[in-house]
Parts: structure tokens; sequence; C-alpha cells
């Protein structure tokens, strides 16, 4: 019973992460959304975060943008913002990645680099 309401408030908090990490982008709070992601470090990986935090956030918003009641800017810069986000918090240079082999990444299909700059990241 103890960990099903552990479960319960990770879900609780994540939802509310996602609320707070969305309205950031959105008022263009770029210290205010790494804040968000800073204080979930102890309760995760950032790919993690990435996958249940941003990818949900950037969902609303362009969803935000098919109600009609985000403005297209507001989706690119969350986007933007969202790429340097990922860029900060993994950075290609990282000492960690020099062993990886070389690679080629290409977009298709897709209005943002988001995706791309995740993979690459991995």
């Amino acid at each position: 019973m103890y960990q099903y309401i552990d479960e319960r408030e990770k879900m609780i908090s994540i939802a509310d992460d996602i609320t707070q990490f969305e309205q950031a982008l959105l008022s263009l709070d770029r210290a205010g959304a790494e804040q968000i992601l800073l204080a979930r470090k102890d309760q995760s990986h950032f790919l993690q975060d990435v996958e249940n935090v941003i990818v949900p956030a950037l969902e609303r918003i362009g969803k935000g943008w098919e109600d009609g009641t985000v403005a297209l800017s507001q989706v690119y810069m969350s986007g933007r913002m969202s790429e340097e986000i990922v860029d900060f918090f993994l950075p290609p240079s990282s000492p960690g990645r020099t062993v990886n082999p070389p690679m080629a990444i290409a977009v298709l299909e897709d209005y943002h680099l988001l995706g791309m700059r995740l993979v690459y990241s991995v």
C-alpha cells in the first residue's frame, strides 16, 4: 500500500512539473524551466526528465496552438528553449561521449530539431 502511495505522489509531482515547465516555456522563462529540471535531479536521470517533463510540456504547447490558445511564436520559442536546455544538461562535447562512434542524423518531416538533438545526445 505504501508503494502505491509513493507512486501516486510521484505521478502528481511529475504532472505539476510538466505544468510548471510548460508555463515557464510559454513565458520565455528559461531560468525557471532549468530550475524545474534541476529540482528533479536527485529523483531521476535527465533523459527520464526529457521523456517525462519536456516532451509532454511541448505536446501540450502544440495542442494549445491547434486549439488557438498558444501563438506560433510561443511554439517556436518553446522548442528552441527546450533544445538549448537539452544541450546544457547533455552537452555534445561531454567526455563521456568521446567513445561513441561517429554518426549522422537526418530529420524528415519534423518541424523542430529537438528529436534530432535528443538522439545525438544519447
